[in-house]
């Protein structure tokens, strides 16, 4: 009797599984077909100090490579990845030119997209937040998963600005600063990406992607983003922390860099425009101490 009873639940669960959810094997098969769910890749230029809690923080939401353009740094950053490179976490090259950075993206594109299932582009200034779940991969999946043609996720700014500091102070970026414009501050339209890279063209924009056809990036609420602005500016389920300016030595060591994707260097008036400092937002207490423990930082 207990076997029969073990026998009936055994055909009860495969029934379910296999051929009244078929999604599970198809949602399995998808996943397995990779060596990594979440890419991130970004082009970088002496942000050495800044490097490592980049990563340590988007480990904690579920990305595990991340493909690094060294865009002739003068720092030490290629030492300070050494241990991620070793680790096979960092894809590193050598990136040298001017206005380097829709080109890096789109090479990024061409080379990589079969070995991961979603590729992120952003700087090492922004750090994507999932607001409801714990992964941004879930995230992605409940949002994509809705339009056959969504092959991208547009994520907005939440732009943070010097909270009161001149000097860099010692600690975490995630963690000193707290104090952002208003939801409402026109800047915040600004999009980045995740996408489905097997159905990207190239870009010519580091905000979006040009996709192949029909294809097209949606926000989180699944309407259509074809830009490098999402005007309805909502963050319910994700968002990117942009922590411009940091303090304001660290604004001027940003100007001094230079830009990726265009020439013009940036004017010091950028810095007061802004500083805001309108809201008290430290959406990244969670996961402050994970990463003091993973940096050693106390």
């Amino acid at each position: 009797m207990k076997a029969r009873n073990k026998f009936l639940s055994f055909v009860l669960a495969f029934t379910f599984i296999y051929i009244l959810n078929p999604f599970c094997i198809c949602a399995a098969s998808e996943a397995n077909k990779f060596d990594d769910e979440l890419s991130f890749v970004a082009i970088i230029k002496n942000e050495a100090p800044y490097i490592e809690e980049w990563i340590e923080f988007h480990k904690l939401v579920g990305v595990s490579k991340f493909y690094i353009y060294d865009n002739e740094s003068e720092d030490n950053l290629k030492d300070v990845l050494k241990k991620y490179i070793d680790s096979g976490e960092v894809v590193y090259k050598y990136y040298p030119g001017k206005c380097k950075q829709n080109a890096a993206y789109t090479e990024a594109v061409n080379d990589y997209k079969n070995k991961t299932r979603y590729m992120g582009f952003i700087d090492i200034d922004e750090f994507v937040i999932p607001t409801q779940a714990d992964n941004l991969v879930k995230v992605i999946d409940d949002v994509l998963s809705k339009d056959k043609n969504a092959a991208g996720l547009a994520i907005n700014w939440r732009v943070y600005d010097s909270s009161g500091f001149k000097e860099k102070p010692k600690g975490l970026v995630t963690e000193n600063y707290r104090n952002r414009g208003e939801d409402a501050w026109r800047i915040n339209i600004h999009v980045k990406t995740i996408c489905n890279p097997r159905l990207v063209s190239h870009f010519c924009n580091p905000h979006f992607a040009i996709y192949k056809s029909p294809y097209y990036a949606v926000n989180e609420n699944g309407k259509k983003v074809d830009q490098w602005h999402n005007d309805e500016n909502t963050c319910k389920k994700v968002r990117i922390n942009h922590y411009f300016s940091k303090s304001f030595n660290e604004f001027v060591a940003k100007r001094n860099r230079g830009r990726a994707d265009i020439l013009q260097m940036r004017g010091m008036e950028e810095f007061a425009q802004h500083d805001k400092n309108d809201v008290y937002d430290y959406i990244m207490e969670p996961y402050v101490n994970k990463l003091k423990q993973k940096l050693k930082v106390r």
